[in-house]
């Protein structure tokens, strides 16, 4: 057989601290879950509170492949030199393909990338290419591409895992060897006896003759959630060994970021694994270039995430891998509630440029907002205007921060335009001819101003105070036809129904 971690699978957290004193693992111990990818998933735990823990955040939880997660592996942590190997085999002969020195790092309970860097000669880890061999026959793999993770430790070389697959992510030495896993595999197919003779002849890659190059790849880690402005990014691109980004949507990021406008910027969310690595770096040089590019890497991610609002929202360019972009716009958007004021010179007279909206100064309510547009209501005209979130800040500034939803005993103020009438008096639709019919009163008019009484079942109620009569109004709606009162003192102002050339809106139902 071959060595590998020792493990065993749990199904809950109530049986996995009597599971591991069972086997003999110590900890510190590795949790993750039976099917994944990346770094999903998986936790490093000092202690059975750490342990319980991470089981109970994996059982139940989906995983990438949107599948629910029945039990996890916990394994002993394999304290050594890390390798990735991939291979091709057919016919049980196989072949690598190329083999990465791999450094990782330990933050909190979270096991992060740091950095791989091609091996320059097989030979040099023979112990580590007999190990990959020897477990590829002992799963009985004949056939196919591979991707293993194995440690080099003080007992001998261990196996982390094995996954029947190429690695997950595009070709990144095939200029220095002259093939990779896919074109290996695409031989193996197509050109099975090629394949087999030069399985035979030299199975294993080496660099090209002559060729002094290594490859490194460097796993960006974000400290934080945050802003990575062009410049930070331009500076990683200039760096002598910079050839390309990796694992990235964009095609071509790169030039992307070249030329994109001088104030553009990402979002990227914290890393806390493989998918939240916001960009992977690939760099070609000798060793002594690498390292001192990696360096430098590593000074500058120190300045180069920064708290969410220090750029302009309206220059994003878009979520770097892995970054969550609601939980950016939750916090840079101006919420529901939110008092704004239109910046001097702003103003929009309607889509026939006729109906004035609102002018610089105004002041209006944030009413609602999506992934795509602000919505303002407007003290003055009662009108409400939409916007391009991202674009806001060039035509508006945040007063206060107003609440979401007002609280009882807040008193609210109806827009110009905003009028609920009360129900017809029984019998007024039986007056006779000649018999004067009975108005039904006003709940509330323009300008009239009330006091929340109760907030319920997603609705706002609110007394008025002229009227004595109570509505309400969903709590999704209330800036639309209300504005708060942070100060008491306003009063009617007078030619209301002058003031808006909308028709009546009915703001509510009488309560």
């Amino acid at each position: 057989g071959v060595g590998g971690a020792r493990q065993v699978r749990a199904a809950s957290p109530d049986e996995v601290c009597e599971l591991i004193a069972g086997s003999g693992l110590e900890y510190p111990v590795i949790v993750k879950p039976v099917l994944s990818n990346g770094s999903e998933g998986v936790f490093f735990c000092r202690s059975s509170e750490e342990l319980t823990s991470a089981v109970a955040s994996n059982i139940g939880s989906s995983n990438v492949f949107n599948q629910k997660n029945d039990e996890v592996v916990v394994q002993e942590y394999l304290k050594g030199d890390e390798f990735v190997v991939n291979t091709v085999s057919l016919h049980g002969k196989h072949r690598v393909l190329d083999m990465w020195a791999a450094a990782k790092g330990v933050e909190g309970n979270k096991i992060l990338y740091g950095h791989q860097t091609l091996v320059a000669e097989p030979g040099d880890q023979a112990d580590v290419v007999d190990f990959a061999l020897r477990v590829l026959d002992a799963v009985g793999f004949a056939g196919g591409a591979a991707h293993l993770e194995v440690v080099r430790t003080v007992a001998g070389v261990r196996l982390i895992e094995i996954n029947a697959r190429p690695a997950g992510h595009t070709p990144r030495a095939t200029r220095q060897v002259g093939e990779d896993q896919i074109s290996a595999l695409v031989q193996a197919i197509a050109r099975p006896a090629e394949f087999l003779e030069r399985a035979e002849r030299a199975p294993h890659y080496s660099l090209r003759r002559g060729s002094e190059e290594l490859v490194m790849v460097v796993f960006l880690r974000a400290s934080r959630d945050a802003e990575v402005h062009r410049d930070d990014l331009m500076r990683v691109i200039r760096l002598p060994t910079f050839r390309r980004f990796d694992r990235v949507a964009v095609p071509m990021f790169a030039d992307a970021v070249e030329q994109s406008e001088d104030n553009t910027f990402w979002v990227a969310s914290r890393t806390e694994g493989l998918f939240t690595v916001p960009l992977t770096v690939l760099l070609v040089g000798s060793k002594e270039e690498l390292e001192r590019d990696l360096k430098r890497i590593r000074e500058l991610e120190g300045t180069m995430y920064r708290p969410f609002r220090t750029f302009d929202p309206a220059h994003f360019a878009g979520p770097l891998e892995g970054a969550d972009q609601q939980r950016w716009l939750a916090v840079v958007l101006p919420k529901v509630g939110f008092r704004v004021q239109a910046l001097a010179g702003c103003k929009f007279q309607g889509s026939d440029g006729k109906m004035d909206h609102y002018k610089g100064n105004d002041v209006g309510t944030v009413s609602r907002w999506n992934e795509d547009r602000i919505l303002i209501t407007w003290d003055r005209t009662g009108l409400t205007t939409s916007m391009a979130n991202l674009a806001w800040a060039q035509s508006f500034k945040v007063l206060e921060e107003g609440p979401e939803v007002p609280e009882v005993s807040a008193r609210l103020q109806a827009l110009p335009g905003k009028r609920l009438r009360a129900p017809a008096p029984t019998g007024a639709q039986d007056a006779g001819v000649g018999e004067e019919k009975a108005q039904p009163a006003w709940i509330f008019q323009p300008y009239d101003v009330g006091t929340v009484t109760a907030v319920k079942d997603g609705r706002v109620v609110v007394v008025w105070d002229d009227s004595g009569l109570g509505s309400s109004v969903a709590e999704a709606s209330w800036a639309s036809n209300f504005r708060l009162l942070l100060q008491e003192g306003h009063e009617r102002r007078p030619g209301a129904d002058a003031a808006s050339g909308s028709a009546e809106v009915a703001a509510g139902e009488k309560k």
